[in-house]
């Protein structure tokens, strides 16, 4: 694995500035999106009279309770999913049932517009 040097930025959050790394899996527009959001959720949050601990506490649990619900939405989405696939899976295995049922039945049956000639072998 390549050692990269991590890429880091200035970003500010309630009227305070933090330096951020930047992982590999996100970008600078990225986490400055991301502490936008987390600012603008510390000022809607601290307007109610909350100090500072209290607001990141507060914003942190609301952050979390999102976080849960979407994991929830998406398990379910996830789910529904899962069922369509298993019922289309079915479906194709009913169907590769019948063909290979029809296959062997024009096997086994014999073949006697083809040729009205040909003598019949009782089977």
């Amino acid at each position: 694995m390549e050692n990269k040097e991590t890429a880091s930025i200035k970003v500010d959050i309630f009227n305070s500035q933090y330096t951020v790394r930047v992982p590999e899996n996100l970008t600078e527009a990225d986490i400055r999106e991301v502490a936008s959001q987390v600012d603008q959720m510390m000022q809607q949050v601290s307007g109610k009279g909350y100090d500072q601990a209290s607001t990141a506490i507060l914003v942190a649990l609301r952050l979390a309770q999102q976080t849960r619900e979407d994991r929830l939405h998406l398990d379910s989405q996830i789910g529904r999913l899962v069922e369509r696939i298993d019922q289309n899976l079915e479906l194709l295995s009913d169907q590769d049932a019948a063909s290979v049922v029809s296959d062997q039945e024009s096997e086994t049956t014999p073949d006697t517009d083809s040729n009205p000639s040909a003598p019949q072998i009782p089977f």
